[in-house]
């Protein structure tokens, strides 16, 4: 998912082309910060906001939020180490 604008500094580094979120880590975000701003595009839709009842984050079990943790997905070129 690309994020276009945010109000939160933490989302500001997935703004634009080059690197994305995983959606479930973005909703793991708003989980936490509800009353972020943002406007982001999946799917070549556009979106303004996550509903709690839609947030996959909070429909997960316990077990899985914690050990389900996604890095960034970065599409530059050549790949950078991440080591």
């Amino acid at each position: 998912m690309t994020i276009h604008s945010s109000s939160a500094a933490v989302l500001q580094e997935y703004i634009g082309p080059n690197r994305q979120m995983v959606e479930y880590e973005l909703h793991r975000f708003l989980a936490d910060a509800p009353d972020t701003r943002l406007q982001f595009s999946n799917d070549g839709q556009s979106f303004d906001h996550v509903d709690l009842v839609d947030n996959r984050y909070l429909a997960t079990n316990w077990l899985l939020r914690r050990f389900l943790i996604f890095k960034p997905v970065d599409w530059t070129e050549p790949k950078p180490c991440t080591h």
